[in-house]
């Protein structure tokens, strides 16, 4: 039977194979994917923007790039890397509104990639 599908969903669905293969605290979970539908985790938080104060820039970056590092180690990068593509969630150590947001790298664009 000849692949009928978009070009355009191919590539979705490519991507988010790569990204289901990720597990990290920084970054969004993928779930499924299918012909026209992507399953992600919820996140019950915040698009990422500033202007931040400068000590929360610096911590969200680092672990944006501790996110980063995870996904190269597995030959995955990036495509569309922007402050579009972050995110905040309510940190789950105690449920306390005074515990900070933690940055995550909501992963699209995507893609296995040979890295040096």
């Amino acid at each position: 039977m000849p692949n009928t599908l978009a070009p355009g969903t191919l590539v979705l669905q490519r991507e988010a194979r790569a990204v289901a293969t990720l597990e990290h605290a920084h970054i969004a979970r993928s779930y499924d994917v299918g012909p026209d539908y992507l399953v992600m985790q919820f996140l019950e938080g915040a698009p990422l923007k500033g202007p931040l104060p400068r000590d929360q820039a610096v911590a969200y970056a680092g672990q944006i790039l501790e996110a980063l590092e995870a996904a190269h180690a597995k030959s995955i990068v990036h495509r569309d890397l922007k402050p579009a593509r972050g995110a905040t969630k309510r940190s789950s150590r105690s449920g306390n509104d005074a515990d900070p947001d933690v940055p995550l790298l909501v992963a699209a664009r995507a893609e296995y990639a040979t890295l040096p």
